[in-house]
């Protein structure tokens, strides 16, 4: 408890959110590896002697969760505590696993989250991939560029993809 009472809101909020994807992964596949992107990507990128450059330092990372209003972050980690961010977690996963864009597009962006949660939308995801777009398209122009992001960065009308497409990028989907 006295850790917790210097904490941001934001902070257990974003670790509970994490706690309730892995227990999703447990329930959806028993016995998978929990494996972090960030991690995998630079161990790869480290064995194939690739520079590796961030769109972010840490601290602006922790700025733009500080940046969300004091009233929006506690919302969102009473909202945490509830059994709605688990089944939040289960359709993400599900919709990822599946690979259905529209079922993973159709989690995060939740028309009632949206609406409870503009801060963290607007800052998190949306103010960030407009960041991010001169960064990724003075990179893809220099050529051979890997850019890794997560995925509700890509989605929406708001997203990278969308936003690369219009401005007249050909951006399509590989694997599955």
């Amino acid at each position: 408890p006295p850790l917790l009472d210097r904490l941001e809101p934001w902070l257990p909020t974003v670790m509970l959110g994490l706690e309730d994807l892995g227990h999703a992964l447990d329930e959806l596949k028993p016995g998978s590896e929990h494996r972090l992107m960030d991690v995998e990507l630079v161990k790869e990128a480290n064995q194939r002697g690739k520079q590796i450059a961030h769109f972010e330092a840490v601290e602006e990372q922790i700025a733009v969760f500080d940046s969300i209003s004091l009233d929006e972050q506690v919302r969102e980690l009473a909202r945490s505590l509830e059994s709605a961010g688990s089944a939040q977690a289960h359709a993400l996963l599900s919709g990822f696993s599946a690979g259905d864009e529209d079922a993973l597009s159709k989690a995060l962006f939740d028309e009632a989250e949206l609406a409870s949660s503009p801060g963290f939308y607007d800052k998190v995801l949306f103010d960030r991939n407009a960041r991010w777009l001169p960064v990724i398209e003075q990179e893809t122009a220099k050529g051979g560029a890997f850019i890794a992001v997560g995925a509700g960065h890509l989605l929406g009308e708001r997203g990278i993809v969308a936003e690369l497409r219009r401005r007249g990028y050909a951006v399509s989907r590989v694997g599955q």
